[in-house]
């Protein structure tokens, strides 16, 4: 075998070699990859139910922001974009049947003669929520049942019957109130 042979047999031999070296390490690039790409889905969908967007707000312990935010979407005239959806869900859980499509109103911080509800939805003749929002504060002194006794009022002002008169408390955990007396309140949590 002449010189020139073996430089051509060793180029060639060198050229093999890189060709493999080069597809090992595509290969483990590529299984890296595959891994990463999987974990980082499962970390994002492990976390994504843990996202708290109000505390990028700041807002986590702010009941106001929160219960306008729940009034917005409550009312279906709103510029949200979901129409009575968010009301006949609530509705539903509020174990009211009543059309989410008629117009109705919402509002926040209602004051009756003895106490303020924090967000107050009504249509007269045919039905009201009281809603009490409770982020982390605890429940004023007979607070629900002072509630009770100003929807029972708004109710006969409204004419709206005393079974179709629903106060919801609601509270990130669904927690139960200490403050409803011989009154009935459904218990909600955020994430119902």
């Amino acid at each position: 075998m002449t010189k020139r042979d073996r430089m051509a047999a060793l180029i060639s031999e060198f050229a093999a070699h890189r060709a493999e070296t080069r597809a090992a390490r595509l290969a483990t690039m590529g299984s890296f990859l595959d891994k990463f790409t999987r974990q980082r889905s499962r970390r994002l969908s492990e976390r994504a139910g843990r996202v708290n967007t109000w505390s990028l707000f700041r807002a986590q312990d702010a009941e106001e922001i929160h219960s306008a935010f729940l009034a917005w979407l409550l009312d279906a005239r709103e510029n949200h974009g979901a129409g009575g959806a968010f009301l006949k869900t609530f509705l539903d859980l509020s174990g009211l049947d009543a059309r989410p499509d008629l117009p109705c109103h919402v509002r926040t911080e209602f004051a009756g003669q003895e106490a303020v509800v924090d967000i107050l939805i009504t249509r007269p003749h045919d039905f009201i929520i009281f809603v009490e929002n409770k982020v982390w504060s605890e429940e004023g002194v007979g607070q629900l049942a002072r509630e009770h006794r100003d929807m029972r009022r708004l109710g006969q002002a409204l004419r709206v019957p005393d079974e179709r008169q629903v106060g919801v408390f609601l509270t990130p955990a669904g927690l139960q109130p200490v403050t409803a007396a011989d009154t009935k309140w459904r218990t909600l949590s955020y994430g119902d």
